[in-house]
């Protein structure tokens, strides 16, 4: 019995830094996919990069939900974490017509699944809220609870240490309005 405990203990020691070093690696390389230029190669490698982190963060968050007592809902949150950040990557990645993988998502996605799949503008929003949304939470879940724990003693999040979460958010809306009432997604040709 030691044994297997002690075997979960590492395992779950293991799984927090996993989890927290993919969280800290799609704060990084999210922020720097949102500041880079869109559809060249440091949007796209950070993209990358963002998208793999968050799987894995993911991944082991819902593990970590599982391994520790009252963390079960977790497991509902990692899961739309993975939800939001593949829907997001697939719909970048795939030929604007592709819909087969998309069949599993969401009842949301119906229309998406029903039309065909979807292009231009559309596409690109779509991309871009479910991707802002996913670094606002990670941003949410490292500052206001992984950094949290770091303070010492019994601790109080200042209320500035919130803000940061807002960010992607903010950066979500003015794209929004660029790529939904400017002609910018018609200018540019974007990478398949």
């Amino acid at each position: 019995m030691a044994a297997g405990g002690c075997m979960l203990q590492v395992l779950t020691k293991i799984g927090y830094l996993i989890h927290i070093g993919g969280g800290f690696v799609g704060l990084v390389s999210g922020t720097i996919a949102l500041l880079a230029p869109k559809g060249r190669s440091l949007h796209r490698t950070a993209g990358n990069i963002f998208f793999v982190s968050m799987v894995l963060m993911a991944a082991f968050a819902i593990y970590l939900a599982v391994a520790i007592p009252d963390e079960l809902v977790n497991v509902f949150v990692g899961a739309f974490a993975w939800y939001l950040v593949g829907t997001a990557w697939l719909t970048v990645k795939r030929r604007p017509s592709f819909t087969s993988v998309l069949a599993i998502a969401a009842i949301s996605d119906a229309k998406v699944v029903f039309a065909g799949g979807i292009s231009g503008t559309p596409r690109i929003a779509r991309h871009l809220w479910r991707m802002c949304l996913r670094l606002t939470l990670a941003a949410g879940s490292g500052f206001t609870n992984g950094f949290a724990r770091l303070l010492p003693g019994p601790y109080h999040v200042p209320p500035a240490v919130f803000l940061p979460q807002f960010i992607p958010l903010g950066f979500l809306a003015l794209w929004m309005i660029r790529v939904r009432l400017t002609a910018w997604s018609r200018r540019r040709p974007l990478a398949q």
